[in-house]
């Protein structure tokens, strides 16, 4: 029995109630029915996570990171002295090394000063 929405002194038999008949104001999917004392009284909140009042929810959106930027030759950070900076037919900045100077390590690695007279084409005498 449920008290009598008039008369508070009076009970009536269990009507079909809004939550379990599924006519109610709540959010058909992601909210939930909760009976109050008296008929046809009750409440609604989100559930499964969702934010709102209960009749209008939402899940909360949800984005992927930011795809970080490709590299370029003002972040590639080539040393001005002894390399320039390059991009490659793939786009990718290479540091190459200028005139008197050789990567050790090869292509696009830090540049170091050339012993000229160590050269197999020197002039030194």
């Amino acid at each position: 029995y449920d008290q009598h929405p008039d008369d508070k002194n009076k009970c009536v038999k269990n009507m079909t109630h809004p939550c379990n008949s599924g006519v109610n104001d709540c959010h058909p999917t992601l909210g939930a029915c909760e009976p109050l004392v008296g008929q046809n009284r009750y409440k609604c909140h989100c559930v499964g996570g969702a934010t709102g009042n209960g009749i209008q929810c939402a899940l909360p959106v949800v984005t992927a990171p930011p795809t970080p930027a490709p590299p370029t030759c003002e972040t590639k950070n080539c040393d001005a002295i002894s390399s320039e900076c390059i991009t490659t037919g793939s786009g990718d900045p290479i540091c190459k090394c200028k005139s008197g100077f050789f990567a050790p390590s090869g292509v696009g690695g830090t540049c170091v000063d050339a012993d000229e007279c160590l050269q197999p084409s020197n002039n030194c005498t």
